[in-house]
């Protein structure tokens, strides 16, 4: 009994919910993220451990103290050191990232003797948290740059994008490196970061150009890991753009062609006809 009353009083509260803040685009871009911060921190973790025995001891040492927010105190212990390696440099540049000092952090990179790509992949990310056009210019220009990209360097560079609500440009790099990307996985979450992003503007014309171009295999052939093709967070972003702009009858039409749902499916539909019918 007690558990369905908490259910019930659970869709009271959803249904009673403004619909912009039932269909908030950050939990989508954050739990897409997770995954590609996650393989990052496990990299930077397993260079940390390849390394000598006393450059492996500075390293911990140093990303412990930007842990515990003494950022100046990790950069005495730097500035100290007699041998480096490029995780040193890239856990420096990264407590500087996380802190927003790009001015520092850029100092440290232009410093480097070797730059890998998790170099480039924090310089990007951090001119994309600082705010302004010209912030975002270089991280557009820093990532033309790159000489190489991991799987998860798109995707994370889009998600930057949309969040600074430079959808265009995250469209246009899309288009112009999103064919020579090797990660698909990352590939797929970067158009359906964008496609979100459309949705949370209204650009619903967009929005399906874009869903379009992201094939549908209906889990036929090889595992959709190794491929570009549609998953469920890919319908929901397109449901919930339909639902942005009261169009309940095209989210239902996607909702009935949807081969796997999750609980995000179905609030989405129950939150657009709930919408739907305070609206008359």
């Amino acid at each position: 009994m007690s558990l369905w009353w908490r259910n019930i009083s659970s869709l009271r509260r959803f249904v009673r919910t403004p619909i912009n803040r039932k269909l908030d685009i950050a939990p989508y871009i954050i739990a897409q993220k997770s995954g590609q911060l996650i393989r990052y921190h496990s990299t930077l973790r397993r260079k940390i451990s390849d390394a000598p025995p006393d450059i492996r001891t500075a390293n911990k040492n140093i990303t412990n103290l930007i842990r515990n927010g003494r950022l100046n105190g990790a950069r005495r212990l730097f500035d100290k050191l007699t041998h480096r390696n490029t995780v040193t440099w890239n856990s420096m540049i990264s407590g500087y990232v996380q802190q927003r000092e790009i001015v520092k952090a850029r100092h440290l990179f232009d410093e480097i003797p070797q730059r890998d790509v998790v170099s480039w992949n924090l310089m990007i990310s951090g001119y994309l948290s600082c705010p302004g056009r010209r912030d975002v210019k270089t991280a557009v220009e820093y990532f033309k740059r790159m000489p190489e990209r991991d799987s998860a360097s798109l995707g994370v560079f889009v998600s930057g994008l949309i969040q600074n609500e430079e959808l265009d440009e995250a469209e246009n790099v899309l288009y112009e490196f999103g064919e020579s990307d090797d990660g698909k996985e990352d590939l797929v979450h970067a158009y359906n970061t964008l496609i979100a992003g459309y949705g949370q503007k209204g650009r619903v014309d967009d929005a399906i150009r874009l869903f379009d171009k992201v094939p549908c295999y209906n889990g036929q052939g090889i595992s959709k890991k190794k491929r570009f093709e549609r998953y469920v967070v890919s319908w929901n972003s397109m449901i919930m753009a339909y639902i942005k702009v009261g169009d309940v009858v095209s989210a239902r039409e996607l909702f009935d062609q949807m081969t796997e749902r999750d609980t995000f499916s179905w609030n989405t539909m129950v939150c657009g006809y709930v919408h739907a019918s305070n609206m008359k």
